[in-house]
């Protein structure tokens, strides 16, 4: 299933976390797993891919982040929240009073991508980038009044 079509794999995240938990409020972090995923993670592995070729973070010639930085899960963390890779996800929590932010990664796999297959003007060329890695959300309860499901 594409990300581009949220509404129905926000229906499934929701409805099968209500089924485990009940009460969405004690939910606290959401383990993402890879974000090659089967069912949602193409999107998200190329907003990230798509993000690391334009960053000033990540060195796209070598493969690595640009020295003087963060480590490799560090930099791809910054850059999944610079792309924004989640917005579906952070979408479905927030209707439900919930913001979400990524929290950690780990084991990112870097490979050579085309340049101009990521869209965006990116010059051609093989473009060393970080596509795929373990990520955990984190979930905090936002103010009341300003989830739009506590709107009237």
């Amino acid at each position: 299933m594409s990300m581009g079509d949220p509404n129905p794999l926000r229906d499934q995240l929701i409805g099968a976390i209500r089924a485990d938990l009940g009460d969405l409020s004690s939910l606290k972090s959401f383990y993402w797993g890879s974000l090659k995923r089967a069912d949602a993670g193409a999107d998200v592995s190329l907003r990230l891919a798509a993000e690391a070729a334009s960053s000033a973070l990540w060195d796209a010639g070598k493969g690595v982040p640009r020295p003087g930085g963060k480590d490799v899960n560090e930099t791809v963390q910054e850059l999944l929240t610079t792309a924004d890779a989640f917005r579906e996800v952070k979408s479905t929590f927030h209707r439900v009073g919930l913001s979400m932010e990524v929290s950690h990664v780990e084991m990112v796999r870097v490979q050579p991508l085309q340049g101009d297959s990521l869209g965006g003007g990116l010059k051609s060329g093989t473009l060393l980038v970080p596509v795929d890695g373990l990520v955990e959300l984190s979930l905090h309860s936002e103010a009341p009044g300003n989830s739009p499901s506590s709107t009237p």
